[in-house]
């Protein structure tokens, strides 16, 4: 009952959020009409990119059990320092000043 009702609420969540990235995509430019500056595009970016980190934790949760081999292990962890990597950037890039000095 209780998986159930876990499963439901997931999928209630999931339709959601696709009904935002759905209306996020299809606003547009917030004033007039033309292509999105530089600015607007790396902002609609970021929000699409954090919709499918989100789809990704939805479709791992803290209950899966996940069995890695050493070489699934190593390329995870080459793969987050990567995403660490372009985080920091990202942070540089919309101004956070405190992620430039760490």
């Amino acid at each position: 009952m209780v998986e159930e009702n876990d499963e439901v609420h997931d999928a209630m969540k999931r339709v959601m959020d696709e009904k935002r990235r759905r209306d996020r995509e299809t606003r547009g430019p917030e004033c007039g009409g033309g292509r999105p500056d530089k600015a607007q595009a790396l902002a609609r970016d970021l929000m699409r990119l954090r919709d499918q980190a989100t789809a990704f934790m939805n479709r791992y949760p803290p209950s899966s059990v996940l069995d890695f081999t050493d070489e699934q292990r190593a390329a995870c962890e080459e793969a987050l320092g990567t995403m660490e990597v372009l985080t920091t950037w990202i942070k540089v890039r919309v101004g956070d000043r405190s992620a430039a000095t760490q």
